[in-house]
């Protein structure tokens, strides 16, 4: 019995996926839209598809053995310059992140430096107060765990505390 082969366009496959909710699916690589393809079954499994000849579609995929992207010169061209672009963002620098705000691990180390000697209950009520958003107990946690022998192993500080139970860096 010989397997059945089915072609089938790129901008009718995108438009099949931008049916099924895949609203990026314009971006994908030739790779990952065959792989979809692959695991259509998976992904339209108990999906209630009301649109007629996106089940007719579906069907034709699904009964198919194999299934060829046919690509128009347009798209070809497009997809060239897509791979094109992954592999040089792969092989340069990571792209520069917007600028970070201050954690509360980073927030605890400035404060020993900046207002020490501290107690653990101070860096708690400044902590309270730079992150209003975040449970007390959490930032409780977070002051036991990090003050002060992992601040000292994984930040290189050099935390000691004096005799009256209060941290400053050294």
């Amino acid at each position: 019995m010989p397997s059945k082969k089915l072609e089938l366009k790129r901008s009718t496959a995108l438009k099949m996926f931008e049916a099924l909710g895949f609203k990026t699916c314009s971006k994908w690589s030739s790779k990952r839209l065959e792989a979809k393809i692959r695991n259509l079954p998976e992904i339209t499994d108990g999906a209630k598809i009301t649109n007629v000849n996106l089940k007719k579609k579906l069907k034709e995929i699904m009964a198919a053995d194999k299934v060829v992207i046919i690509k128009s010169e347009k798209e070809a061209k497009e997809d060239k310059e897509m791979d094109k672009e992954i592999a040089e963002s792969k092989k340069g620098e990571a792209p520069k992140k917007s600028k970070k705000k201050t954690g509360v691990i980073t927030s605890i180390a400035s404060i020993i430096e900046k207002h020490g000697p501290v107690s653990k209950e101070q860096i708690h009520t400044r902590l309270i107060k730079m992150f209003p958003n975040r449970p007390a107990v959490a930032l409780k946690s977070t002051i036991n765990a990090q003050v002060p022998n992992r601040l000292n192993k994984e930040k290189k500080l050099k935390i000691k505390k004096n005799d009256k139970g209060k941290y400053f860096i050294k």
